[in-house]
């Protein structure tokens, strides 16, 4: 993984609202829009805990296919009825040059998958300083250390996701330091150089 393309920013507060969602702190999912995702996950959870946080808001970030059209049009219905819809926005499909910019302004990445193998998402997500919270797919659960630089719930969890989002938001001071405990993590164990290192040793051991 790129470790220098996902920086965090040197004031997230002031990075998010640059960004023009509102609110003084961001919080997203991002990738492809569908109910395999788990986007339905972090909406339903958004609806439940922001009434509480008046200073977040949230995206979810990614590209909306017609064949999910209508699994969206229902999101946005429920959003709507939340009265939420200036805070939790579907920006759709955004420039790929964008996104390092996008997690380096977030404050928490949802990453709620139903299956997944190594996905980058969570560790650009910690690159950028974002704390996370994530589902038990693929590597995510040998990357994450619970209550350090995230957490980790059951798959298709509403509730477990719906918890946690609201412990992550109690303390915005304790997810900054989440986050910085992410980064830190993530430069010391999955730079790319390490990466490809390990796989030659890996290579040298089969022969």
């Amino acid at each position: 993984m790129q470790i220098d393309n996902y920086t965090p920013a040197e004031n997230k507060q002031e990075a998010w609202q640059a960004l023009g969602y509102g609110g003084k702190y961001g919080i997203g999912i991002l990738g492809r829009v569908r109910e395999q995702k788990g986007v339905h996950l972090f909406v339903e959870a958004c609806i439940k805990v922001l009434p509480k946080y008046p200073d977040v808001n949230a995206v979810v970030v990614g590209a909306i296919s017609s064949s999910n059209q209508e699994f969206v049009n229902e999101l946005k219905e429920k959003i709507s009825k939340a009265g939420l819809t200036d805070r939790i926005v579907f920006t759709g499909e955004l420039p790929f040059e964008q996104i390092p910019r996008i997690f380096s302004a977030l404050s928490l990445v949802s990453a709620l998958s139903y299956n997944e193998g190594f996905g980058l998402t969570v560790p650009e997500a910690m690159s950028a300083g974002a704390a996370v919270l994530a589902t038990q797919a693929g590597a995510w659960e040998d990357i994450i250390r619970p209550g350090v630089d995230g957490y980790i719930v059951p798959t298709k969890d509403q509730q477990a996701v719906t918890e946690k989002m609201d412990l992550l938001l109690s303390d915005m001071d304790k997810l900054a330091e989440m986050g910085k405990a992410g980064r830190e993590h993530v430069v010391k164990n999955f730079k790319v150089e390490d990466e490809a290192r390990n796989l030659v040793e890996f290579f040298r051991t089969l022969q």
